[in-house]
């Protein structure tokens, strides 16, 4: 009978140590569940299918907390096209709230963004709303909605034609919005296929300033989700022949013969040769690469030259000199400075360039982040755009 107890004793041991495994499991007991905030979003993704161009994609959500606790919430959206409105928060256990998130469809292509909600759920901390579709463009331009002439002088007077289709079911008209053409800019718009194809000829109004001068035209269209197609125009005034870039630089890490190219940019109506190349250092070898075949309506051309540097220890501590010599009356002598630089020994030479100047050690600087933690909490509805 004794015997038969201790049996008994012993199962109903094991008994208890089974009965309190579950306590070592990360999951909280039973009771705390039931007492923390629980997030029930509805519907869980935005697929806005495939739309055209400007036409509307907005999405409402509800938010609820299901737990016996306050739920707080934040929503961060990936993407500036990507504009997401605030929830209420704090919601009290059983409150809902909701939200919308719109999409900015005058972006064409496939979307795949997403909208982040970050809560104080235990078992669901962050939420992930995936937003996706894709946008068909009303008007194609090429080559594109922004373009840039480069090469040009004071007074040059060039002309670039984007083409315009339609790609919407039916046909629609264009005109350029009257007051839209800057004082440098002149626009015409020309139809090739009524209602369905233009051309879109821009021509550069000297005098231009040193530099790029920018500007933008307004084309107005019959859809009405697309009113307006902008275009950004930019000119760059440059000197007739540009040396890019002006400096090599040469760092401890080169231990063997490394190869740069440095480019000689002259404007195609203006043509200039290369009549010989000299360097100040032995070890630098210097060749002019064959052209590449230039595009008919290109306004500048280049010559490409392949510099191969020799190691460091090889180049004299106060640098060298490549000196390319043109035909070019003006531009007779283009000299590229080889400098010698060690970021461990930094001496602050005056040829350095400024990013070797402004640099610590080779290492490259950030701009210091705002701590997202540090800002006060937003008001409910108040509209959240990441920044592009």
């Amino acid at each position: 009978m004794l015997r038969l107890l201790m049996i008994v004793g012993l199962l109903s041991g094991a008994g208890q140590v089974l009965a309190l495994a579950p306590a070592d499991n990360d999951q909280p007991p039973q009771g705390e569940q039931a007492r923390s905030p629980i997030l029930e979003l509805s519907p869980d993704q935005f697929d806005f299918g495939t739309i055209w161009q400007g036409a509307g994609a907005k999405r409402e959500f509800t938010v609820r907390n299901g737990g016996q606790s306050p739920l707080t919430i934040d929503v961060k959206s990936s993407c500036g096209c990507t504009v997401v409105t605030r929830p209420q928060s704090p919601l009290g256990p059983g409150e809902s709230s909701k939200f919308t998130i719109t999409y900015d469809t005058l972006r064409v292509g496939t979307a795949r963004k997403r909208v982040t909600l970050m809560t104080n759920d235990p078992h669901q901390p962050r939420a992930v709303i995936q937003v996706k579709g894709e946008v068909m463009p009303i008007f194609t331009a090429d080559p594109g909605y922004r373009l840039t002439m480069y090469g040009l002088s004071p007074d040059s007077v060039a002309s670039r034609t984007i083409h315009l289709k339609n790609q919407y079911t039916e046909p629609l008209d264009l005109r350029i919005r009257s007051g839209s053409e800057e004082s440098h800019f002149a626009a015409e718009l020309r139809p090739t296929v009524a209602g369905s194809e233009y051309d879109l000829i821009v021509t550069t109004v000297p005098p231009l300033s040193q530099g790029f001068t920018r500007d933008k035209v307004i084309v107005e269209t019959s859809q009405e989700d697309l009113p307006v197609l902008t275009f950004s125009l930019s000119a760059r005034v440059e000197p007739r022949v540009v040396l890019r870039p002006t400096r090599l630089t040469v760092t401890p890490r080169i231990t063997k013969q490394a190869a740069r190219t440095v480019r000689v940019q002259y404007r195609a109506d203006e043509p200039l040769k290369i009549e010989k190349i000299e360097s100040t250092c032995p070890g630098v070898e210097c060749t002019v690469l064959p052209p590449a075949p230039p595009r008919g309506d290109a306004l500048v051309a280049f010559h490409t030259v392949r510099v191969n540097l020799p190691a460091y220890a090889e180049v004299p501590d106060e640098g060298a000199q490549v000196v390319i010599h043109t035909d070019d009356k003006e531009f007779s002598e283009l000299t590229v400075k080889i400098i010698k630089f060690d970021p461990d020994n930094f001496g602050g030479s005056p040829d350095l360039p400024d990013e070797l100047k402004n640099g610590t050690k080779g290492k490259a600087r950030h701009p210091v982040q705002e701590n997202s933690k540090d800002k006060p909490k937003d008001n409910a509805n108040e509209t959240v755009k990441a920044k592009e």
